[in-house]
């Protein structure tokens, strides 16, 4: 009874592939799994290459740009602070005028005093006032902040 019990438990003895038949057969699998595991890894190396190449180019640029808007910006307040002095002079310069007209006529007396009266008028008239200056540096500032996309400090300015 022995033997038909071993026959019962190893029903497929003769059907047994020999070790050497599978080592091989693994063997090829797996040195062609390793071999294309290999290919798809030296592929990858080379685009990560390409890729930090690339991108080390790309950062470079940025840098590059990064400098040209920094010196732009500094020229833009240049050349803001130009236009706000230019702005002071020729006010100075008007207020100076009226100043210097208004003596002259003073001391001119009344010789024609109703025609340079009606002439300083026009002259004055003509000039902006403190509040005109006023609100034209304000709308500058607005339109500067709208510019530069300040938007909610261009809000916070129109509400005080």
């Amino acid at each position: 009874m022995e033997s038909s019990e071993e026959e019962e438990d190893f029903p497929f003895i003769e059907s047994i592939t020999p070790q050497s038949e599978i080592d091989s057969l693994y063997q090829s699998h797996t040195e062609k799994g390793i071999r294309k595991v290999c290919c798809e890894l030296i592929d990858l190396k080379d685009a990560v290459e390409n890729l930090c190449g690339n991108m080390q180019t790309k950062y470079l640029a940025f840098l590059r740009l990064s400098e040209e808007v920094v010196e732009m910006e500094h020229e833009l307040i240049e050349l803001r602070k130009h236009i706000s002095a230019q702005r002071i002079l020729v006010q100075d310069l008007m207020t100076g005028v009226c100043r210097e007209l208004e003596e002259y006529n003073s001391a001119n007396g009344d010789i024609g005093d109703s025609q340079q009266d009606l002439h300083v008028d026009e002259l004055q008239s003509s000039l902006p006032s403190d509040t005109d200056i006023r609100k034209a540096l304000f709308l500058e500032n607005i339109d500067l902040l709208l510019a530069e996309h300040k938007v909610e400090e261009a809000i916070e300015a129109l509400e005080s």
